[in-house]
């Protein structure tokens, strides 16, 4: 235990899939559960015919700010788990889809700029290119005064990047090739699902502002299919 890795990544939690032979088990594929090092504590059950993992947003960095009438932690958004081509398949309930709420803005082929409306930070994002290739992005989840929660990518991997706070030297990222990204934001923690599955990552961002802004720079916007925004049902209420 107390476990970092090469990124700096406290406490990573682990999966392995393979075959069972004579009661034993023989590992074909494995790899992280969440890139973002914030989910743990991870518990399954079968719903349905159905493998659903649940688990705590833990604050291993020390960055949760307390505030009045506050949570001080709460559970990720549950997950759908399958095996596809040997590996981890990892993607959000699709019960979750129930909370959006009105567009906020969609383009094709263009960068995005919205403000959050309602004092929440609550919102759903989903992002389309036109094929796995290289593109290089940059997409900003979130702002405080002095820090920034940043999506970011080269082409060949996807990084939760804190700017401005106790994490910013840490790595938050899984090589991979993205085509399709989903981001549910929810005040003070993001969750991201790349490629319908193939990773995910959580990250808490603590910051002075209840408002943000979703804005995207793509190093070239003619391969991108579609970006959209949506607002999402918070699951905190929001002290008035």
């Amino acid at each position: 235990m107390k476990h970092r890795d090469c990124n700096g990544r406290y406490q990573m939690t682990r999966y392995y899939t393979g075959r069972l032979e004579k009661d034993r088990m023989v590992v074909q594929q494995e790899g992280w559960f969440d890139f973002g090092s914030n989910f743990y504590a991870v518990q399954t059950f079968e719903k349905d015919g159905k493998r659903i993992a649940v688990g705590w947003i833990s604050d291993f960095y020390n960055e949760y700010e307390p505030v009045e009438d506050g949570p001080v932690g709460s559970i990720a958004i549950p997950r759908l788990l399958s095996i596809k081509k040997g590996m981890l398949n990892i993607e959000p309930v699709p019960q979750i889809y129930t909370q959006k709420r009105e567009c906020l803005g969609k383009e094709t082929e263009a960068n995005l700029s919205i403000h959050i409306p309602g004092g929440g930070n609550s919102y759903y994002a989903k992002v389309v290119l036109k094929e796995q290739g290289s593109l290089k992005f940059r997409i900003l989840l979130a702002k405080g005064k002095d820090s920034r929660l940043w999506l970011l990518s080269d082409g060949f991997s996807v990084r939760i990047f804190t700017e401005g706070t106790k994490t910013e030297d840490i790595g938050f990222s899984v090589e991979i090739r993205p085509w399709e990204i989903e981001i549910f934001m929810d005040r003070r923690v993001v969750e991201v699902f790349v490629n319908q599955g193939q990773a995910a990552g959580t990250k808490i961002f603590c910051c002075d502002r209840t408002d943000t802004i979703f804005q995207t720079d793509f190093e070239e916007v003619n391969e991108v299919k579609s970006v959209e925004v949506y607002k999402m049902e918070s699951v905190w209420a929001i002290k008035k």
